[in-house]
């Protein structure tokens, strides 16, 4: 496993240590080898260079997954979007993300309601086991509507 994180204004350490332990616990729950997995906290720049290249998006989203082969892949999140969005500080929001992030190394995605909602489950699963508080998700189908669900986020 390895996490980069970048410098100041925030505890890395704090957040590195906090991350390797929900990919340690929520891997093996998605059939994943904590060990292939690698994650990055990027500034927007990088994220939006990302997105641009490998998917074609035109700004900065919050979290982006590239599977490799193996049981692993990469997942990129983004501090100033994620900082943006959090609604209970960056540290649960990169979290929740990282969570987010590996259900799609995974090969889950929240492209259509039966879909979304098993996508749902492991991630609530697994954030109840790394202790982080869960939050309505705009992609949750049980949510379309609701005024506390009008964020967008990528992924």
């Amino acid at each position: 496993m390895f996490v980069a994180c970048p410098s100041p204004p925030f505890d890395a350490t704090v957040l590195r240590r906090r991350l390797e332990r929900i990919v340690r616990r929520g891997a093996p729950v998605l059939r994943l080898d904590p060990g292939d997995v690698r994650v990055r906290v990027v500034d927007a720049g990088t994220m939006l260079e990302l997105g641009r290249r490998h998917l074609g998006k035109t700004y900065a989203t919050d979290v982006l997954a590239f599977p490799d082969d193996a049981r692993g892949g990469d997942v990129a999140l983004c501090w100033p979007v994620l900082r943006a969005q959090a609604e209970d500080g960056p540290l649960q929001e990169a979290l929740r993300l990282c969570v987010h992030g590996l259900c799609h190394l995974a090969g889950y995605d929240h492209d259509e309601p039966r879909r979304a909602r098993a996508m749902l489950r492991l991630e609530r699963t697994i954030l109840r086991r790394g202790g982080v508080p869960d939050v309505v998700r705009p992609y949750d189908p049980a949510a379309r509507g609701r005024a506390d669900a009008g964020r967008l986020r990528g992924g």
